[in-house]
């Protein structure tokens, strides 16, 4: 509605999870960089917290865009959690070419099977498995944990069982065999659910926070944004953003939404820039006034 108004080729704040509209900020290079420590180069499991709109799944998304033709097999696993039958179900859907009745017939039939079908997949896909599980904060089961501690398990050894089993011998210069990968993301409250599982909480190789922007990444954010919807001049007096940044605390959900209402109000208003007073009446029409 605004765009010809702003001169921008589409709208830069939409919530939808647009890759072009991916910032890459000084502040969470360290975050990547530990990500692929801990993924690509096989050094183990990674748990990714922050608390929601803070831009967790934006992060991973990336990340998989940027690393995933590193690994044989990607699964990406969100909510809803049903338990731990469900979560192996799905699992198995994404690893397997069987459809959804199949895997369906065999939690009925068989459902103790489920783990070991999946762990014969991992062995039939040879070299590097990535499971992503997003909104780990909603499991809970405590069978659904033992299960990815088992998957875990299986990718920290050297040379799997499941060679003799299957027949394979380890291929020339590859002495460690397949190795599996686990990122798990969610909620801070995730970090605590799992100090319940004390021997897979600690076997966790890295804890990541993914913190709010600061009042500094908050404009590299806005630039970023605006250049990659077409921008062609400022569009945010820097009273604008300070008041963004207090009223959203650096939370780039809510910076979105600041935004993108604020560019509306300023149409409307005939302004040349959005202010101060812009971002004001966008945090009242979201209610965000009342939690600042």
């Amino acid at each position: 509605m605004y765009e010809r108004y702003w001169l921008f080729k589409e709208r830069p704040f939409d919530g939808i999870c647009d890759p072009r509209f991916h910032c890459r900020l000084p502040g969470q290079y360290a975050i990547t960089e530990k990500l692929r420590y801990a993924l690509v180069d096989r050094s183990g499991c990674a748990l990714l917290t922050g608390q929601p709109g803070v831009g967790k799944t934006a992060l991973t998304r990336d990340f998989v865009r940027r690393h995933g033709g590193r690994f044989t097999h990607i699964a990406w696993l969100g909510q809803p959690y049903f338990g731990h039958q469900d979560l192996l179900r799905r699992l198995y859907l994404q690893l397997s070419a069987d459809q959804a009745g199949s895997a369906d017939a065999l939690v009925l039939e068989h459902p103790g099977l489920l783990l070991e079908k999946i762990q014969h997949l991992f062995h039939a896909m040879a070299s590097h498995v990535l499971l992503v599980l997003d909104n780990i904060q909603e499991l809970s089961d405590p069978a659904a944990i033992g299960a990815l501690k088992a998957m875990y398990e299986w990718g920290q050894l050297s040379l799997h069982p499941l060679n003799s089993v299957a027949g394979r011998a380890p291929q020339a210069g590859n002495e460690q065999g397949f190795r599996v990968s686990v990122l798990l993301v969610g909620q801070p409250v995730a970090s605590q659910n799992l100090r319940q599982f004390a021997g897979f909480f600690e076997s966790l190789t890295l804890r990541l926070s993914l913190p709010c922007l600061s009042r500094e990444e908050l404009s590299d954010y806005l630039r970023q944004r605006l250049q990659a919807a077409g921008a062609q001049q400022e569009c945010f007096t820097e009273e604008a953003k300070d008041q963004m940044h207090r009223l959203a605390g650096g939370v780039p959900r809510k910076i979105n939404q600041l935004a993108d209402l604020s560019l509306l109000v300023g149409y409307v208003r005939k302004k040349s820039i959005v202010d101060a007073d812009e971002i004001l009446q966008a945090a009242r029409e979201l209610m965000l006034l009342d939690v600042a």
